[in-house]
């Protein structure tokens, strides 16, 4: 009985992300007559924000140019109660970073304009965001590339494919440390 409810669970799930994620691409393709939604970023309502940080989860920011996998972490991360911004590439990823001044921010390696090195270094250059935690997220986990992610200031390189409780636990991991609670 337990395994059949589970189940069913599961099944709801699936068709509640498939549903959100047909609809952000319809709304998309409404937008502009192009159905490519992989260079649309979706950011949450300020209320959205406000109302995650001051539950204490915290606000993050994920820069990536595909879209499932931005689509994929702001879902899970919100049903985990974190207010999620995401951006399609690192000069957006800068900017937001200085305007909303999240948490702890999620940047791909290989992205369009600015690419997360880059992005990366900008982000600590500046006063306002250098303290924020930088996750650095990559299918490319050749050593050359971590090592250039961490010289940029990165606290964390993740390798993809990564599981979305293993996100979940390096930003609340970063969160505790900037806390004082580790």
């Amino acid at each position: 009985m337990e395994s059949r409810h589970r189940l069913a669970t599961t099944v709801d799930r699936i068709a509640l992300s498939r549903y959100r994620l047909t609809r952000r691409r319809s709304i998309q393709a409404g937008r502009d007559g192009d159905a490519a939604a992989d260079h649309v970023p979706s950011e949450p309502q300020e209320a959205d924000t406000t109302a995650a940080r001051s539950r204490g989860a915290g606000l993050v920011l994920i820069a990536d140019d595909t879209f499932d996998t931005r689509e994929l972490y702001d879902m899970y991360l919100t049903q985990c109660g974190f207010a999620v911004l995401t951006v399609t590439d690192g000069e957006a990823a800068v900017q937001t970073a200085l305007e909303s001044r999240p948490d702890v921010i999620v940047l791909d390696f290989s992205m369009p304009s600015v690419d997360g090195i880059a992005a990366t270094k900008r982000i600590k250059e500046h006063a306002l965001t250098r303290h924020i935690p930088v996750i650095f997220f990559t299918g490319f986990p050749h050593q050359a590339a971590q090592r250039g992610a961490l010289e940029a200031g990165a606290a964390v390189f993740l390798a993809k494919p990564c599981l979305p409780k293993d996100l979940e636990a390096t930003i609340r991991r970063l969160l505790n440390r900037r806390a004082g609670k580790s």
